[in-house]
């Protein structure tokens, strides 16, 4: 349950994506290793040889907010740019790093993924960010160190989540939100697989809104949960490859749905 519930979040990200603009912000520090005629200069590609993902998650339980984990670590790569990972372009390379931790391969959803706790069922080890990725390429993949210091959104406005919503339908402001690309939002019902549609929102959002057909297949429970999701990503020419580093940070609040 906990490799789908990651996937699940991976899924998610992507999701998110879909609707975001590009940009080119490159606050990184760069150590590359490779063809000594390239390097890795800020790119305004729209598209992507590889996509890198680093995740923040932060909660309020019981009225009060979490200190922050730092634990979706993920990447992609493909034979040609593609905006979102696409599983008929994927392609592998020969390992992948994060932070000196090898991600693993995995095949049901095309990713290299942190796959640490999967064999006890536990939580993934957090990162300390920023991440360095290290990857040792192939298949048209270039070989490459890249310290990541894509800045994390930031969102204050959390106490306007009402701690009940009703399945009739409703809408909450979207304030204190700063260095983002795009923001979507999930719903559930706590029990496995019944989401409802997630919305996805510009960067300018000022709310958030569920209709009553979005909430159609949540119960009423009180141990439901919404996650806002915000991401940033700074795309970088690799050695003649886009390549898009995104960080996303999800936060997420338990709630009644009546």
């Amino acid at each position: 349950m906990r490799k789908i519930k990651y996937s699940f979040l991976i899924c998610l990200i992507i999701f998110a994506f879909t609707s975001c603009k590009k940009t080119s912000n490159n606050t990184s520090t760069v150590n590359n290793t490779g063809s000594s005629n390239s390097t890795i200069s800020a790119s305004n590609a729209t598209s992507y040889y590889g996509i890198f993902y680093t995740g923040k998650n932060q909660a309020i339980v019981g009225g009060v907010l979490q200190a922050p984990n730092y634990n979706l670590s993920g990447a992609y790569f493909s034979s040609s740019p593609v905006f979102f990972p696409d599983g008929s372009k994927v392609v592998t390379v020969d390992t992948v790093k994060a932070n000196g931790r090898t991600l693993i391969y995995q095949s049901f959803d095309n990713m290299y993924e942190d796959t640490s706790g999967y064999s006890t069922g536990g939580n993934h080890l957090p990162f300390t960010f920023p991440i360095t990725w290290h990857v040792v390429g192939k298949n048209g993949i270039p070989s490459f160190t890249y310290l990541d210091n894509t800045p994390f959104a930031s969102y204050t406005g959390y106490n306007a989540i009402p701690d009940t919503l009703n399945r009739a339908g409703f809408t909450f402001s979207l304030s204190g939100v700063s260095n983002v690309d795009g923001i979507s939002a999930l719903m559930d019902d706590g029990s496995f697989g019944h989401y409802s549609t997630s919305v996805i929102l510009g960067s300018n959002a000022t709310s958030v809104t569920f209709t009553a057909s979005d909430m159609t297949q949540l119960s009423a429970t009180n141990a439901g949960n919404i996650s806002i999701t915000f991401n940033k990503k700074n795309i970088e020419n690799v050695y003649g490859k886009a390549m898009s580093f995104q960080s996303t940070y999800i936060f997420s609040k338990k709630i009644s749905i009546k």
